[in-house]
Parts: structure tokens; C-alpha cells; sequence
């Protein structure tokens, strides 16, 4: 039985659709050990093979003369990747006449027809724990979605007609999202902020978020336990967003359609900030979730920040420069009472505007998306800037003190308003 029955042009077409899969594309640091397995040549001469010291060095960036005792980073990762083969030749890749082995106790691929797998995999497709969370939370996502489109379809229906008044609504959404133009709401990373705890609660820059070996890098650093190293990196190759960012666009869906601005969604870790096209955003959440706030902060002044307050870690929002009255930090108080932040801003690159709704918890940006879409608040914010009739909204940052009840903010009052430092 030949061990190479495809032709290099096979092989590398078959790598291609393996790597593009949806657990690979959950994991970048599996796509990149699948892809360098296929194509690393071993350092010992011929007849060698590739060893765990130099997959950790070309590929993890490890020291020469690692401890591979201590440091088992190779032997997870490949542990993972075989997994992730195994179950792609299972399901998206059942039809597949060739399998892609990766054999225990072996770092080097092999091509084999399709009936080697017997007996390398239980008939019942049998997936551990881990496999059964990742599941779990594709379905969750794929539940969102589908609920997601359902109420849409539903909210097209009621559409509030032109006999049901709503001016303030009406001049706001205009204005700051003018009709025709694109619109992406970018969604928290929930993982992120379960990671985020993993690391001690440090929440993540944008540069590290977006860097090229998240988050194996971060892991390297801050989680020491290989144990905990092995579960943070099953976590992060999920994509899990807050229900609370999925109510916010309930509220807002129904307005996209109303005033006719064009509404994309975008998960956190997809998005890139375009430059050369005129869109406008709607950034979901606060900084562990959604790193991208960061780029909107050197212009506001209620800037997120989580840390402990009161003998335990919280979210809390810093008032840079407080005025009479006001205090210096807005800490939520769980099951009592939280603070969001709705900000107006011009994109950094100048080519569209941003609406942020963020806060000190998820709650509470719950209650900052039920605040933009309130016909009587933003009534109530309209007076507090002085914007005249159908006059254009002025960029702004506004603070607000929600009533936090479970997992909701079902009441909001306005505390502050500010002017952006542009």
C-alpha cells in the first residue's frame, strides 16, 4: 500500500481543503503546524526525522536546547492537530479518498488511502470532552445565527410606520448613519474575556490581539500550567460572542432597515479597519472583549480599565478629567447597579464615523444598545447637546448608570456628556 498515492499537485490540494476547514480555521496555530509539517524538511540528514526540538524552535519560537520536559508545547499541539484530522476525514472530509495521518509517536505527515483509517478511529466517532464543548459551541453560534435571521425577518414586518412619531430616533440614526452607506457591527469575543481571566484578568492591546501568533504567544507568558496552556487553547479556537451583543442588534437591526444604512456583522477577531473605503462602525463591548475600543480611547474620556476595587476584580470606567460632582472611577456593582459608555466618534482614518456602546459589563452595554434605540432617551440626549431640530448630531461621549437585574439593565439615566478630544 503506497504511502504517497496523490501527486504533489493532489497533496497540496488536499492540504489546502484540510486547512480551510472549520476547525482549522478556529485554530491558527494548527493551520500553521499543519502547514509546516507538510513542508519541513528534517536537519539530521537522510533517513531522518523531524524531532520535537526543532518543531518547537521553527515553529514555536523556542529557545535552542528547550526542555521539552517542561516545556511540552510540541507534543499538545500535535496531540490537538491529530485530533482535528481525524475529525475532519469523520465529517467535512468524509468523502475524501485519501486521508492525511498524522501517526502516535510520529511528527512527520502521511497520505493513505481512506481505508487505513479503520481501526485508527472508533465506528461510532466517539469525540472527547473537548470535542463535545467545541461542538457545543458551534451550535450555540449557529443557534445565534439562525435566531439572528429569524428576528430579522420578523422585524422587517414592524417596521415602525410613518403614523408611529419617533423624531428623536429619527434624527439621530440619520445622522450619524446616513442612508446608503455600509455599516459594520463588530461583536465581543467572549473567549477573549474568558482568556483574558485565565491570564489574571489582563485584558489584551489590540497589537497583541491582532498579532500574527496570537494567542500562543500570550500563553507562552502568562499561563504556566500546561494543563490550563491546553484548555486556553481549545477555548480559543471557538467564536462565542455575549447574548447581550446579540439583543443590542435586535434593537438596532429594525433601524438599519428603517433608515436604509446597509448592516454587516463582524465577530471581533475578523475585523480589519478599512482605509480606503467610506463605512461606518458599531463597536460592541469593552476592552477585554473587543480590543478594537482601543483605537477610539485617546479621544474619550471614560476609559475602561478592570482591576481589583472593593477586594475583588471589576470592570470600571476611569473619568480622565472629572468635573464638579463627578468621580473619578465608576465601578460596577454586580446585581445592583453598572455605568455604559455611548460614544459618537469620527473613524482615526477619517473616512466614516463610529457608534461605541461599552461599558463596565456586558449588562450594562446590554443597557447602552437599549438606550440608542429609546425614542424618550434620546430625546432626553438630544436636549442635554443642544442639537436644534433637524439639526446634525455633534460627535460626543455620554455616560450612563444602569439598574442591572440578572443578566440585564433594564433602566438607564444619563450622568455625563462630554465633548471628544479630536
Amino acid at each position: 500500500m503506497s504511502e504517497n498515492p496523490l501527486t504533489p499537485e493532489e497533496r497540496s490540494a488536499l492540504l489546502e481543503r484540510v486547512a480551510s476547514s472549520s476547525a482549522f480555521q478556529r485554530s491558527q496555530r494548527s493551520r500553521e503546524l499543519l502547514q509546516y509539517l507538510a513542508r519541513a524538511i528534517p536537519k539530521g540528514g537522510p533517513g531522518s526525522t523531524l524531532s520535537e526540538h526543532q518543531i518547537g524552535i521553527e515553529v514555536f519560537g523556542r529557545e535552542p536546547g528547550f526542555d521539552s520536559s517542561v516545556d511540552t508545547i510540541v507534543r499538545v499541539q500535535v496531540s490537538q492537530l491529530r485530533k482535528k484530522l481525524q475529525a475532519y476525514f469523520l465529517n467535512e472530509g468524509a468523502t475524501e479518498p485519501v486521508i492525511l495521518d498524522l501517526p502516535k509517536g510520529s511528527y512527520t505527515l502521511t497520505y493513505l488511502p481512506r481505508q487505513a483509517l479503520e481501526g485508527k478511529v472508533a465506528p461510532s466517532r466517539r469525540l472527547d470532552w473537548v470535542w463535545i464543548g467545541t461542538l457545543a459551541g458551534l451550535l450555540a453560534v449557529a443557534f445565534l445565527c439562525v435566531w439572528l435571521a429569524y428576528q430579522n425577518s420578523q422585524l422587517r414586518a414592524s417596521i415602525p410606520s410613518g403614523d408611529q412619531r419617533t423624531p428623536s430616533l429619527d434624527q439621530f440614526w440619520r445622522s450619524i448613519f446616513p442612508s446608503g452607506i455600509e455599516t459594520q457591527a463588530v461583536l465581543s469575543d467572549a473567549n477573549l474575556m474568558i482568556l483574558s481571566d485565565m491570564m489574571g484578568g489582563r485584558a489584551l492591546t489590540l497589537f497583541e490581539y491582532r498579532y500574527r501568533t496570537y494567542p500562543a504567544n500570550l500563553f507562552d507568558m502568562y499561563i504556566k500550567d500546561p494543563k490550563m496552556r491546553l484548555e486556553a487553547d481549545h477555548i480559543s479556537g471557538t467564536h462565542l460572542t455575549p447574548m447581550q451583543d446579540a439583543e443590542v442588534l435586535r434593537g438596532i437591526v429594525p433601524l438599519s432597515l428603517r433608515y436604509r444604512f446597509p448592516l454587516d456583522v463582524v465577530f471581533a477577531r475578523n475585523f480589519r479597519m478599512e482605509s480606503q473605503v467610506r463605512s461606518n462602525l458599531i463597536l460592541l463591548g469593552h476592552k477585554r472583549g473587543n480590543p478594537w475600543i482601543e483605537m477610539f480611547e485617546p479621544m474619550m474620556n471614560f476609559r475602561y480599565q478592570y482591576g481589583p476595587d472593593a477586594g475583588e476584580n471589576r470592570g470600571m470606567l476611569v473619568n480622565q478629567a472629572p468635573l464638579a460632582g463627578e468621580q473619578k472611577t465608576y465601578a460596577v456593582s454586580y446585581g445592583q447597579h453598572g455605568y455604559s459608555v455611548v460614544a459618537y466618534l469620527p473613524k482615526p482614518s477619517g473616512n466614516g464615523n463610529a457608534l461605541i456602546i461599552s461599558g463596565t459589563d456586558m449588562s450594562s452595554i446590554g443597557g447602552g444598545g437599549r438606550f440608542v434605540t429609546d425614542e424618550a432617551a434620546i430625546s432626553r440626549l438630544l436636549a442635554s447637546l443642544k442639537v436644534p431640530t433637524d439639526g446634525r448630531i455633534p460627535y460626543f461621549e455620554a455616560l450612563l448608570k444602569t439598574k442591572l437585574l440578572v443578566d440585564t439593565a433594564p433602566g438607564y439615566e444619563l450622568v455625563a456628556i462630554r465633548k471628544p478630544k479630536l
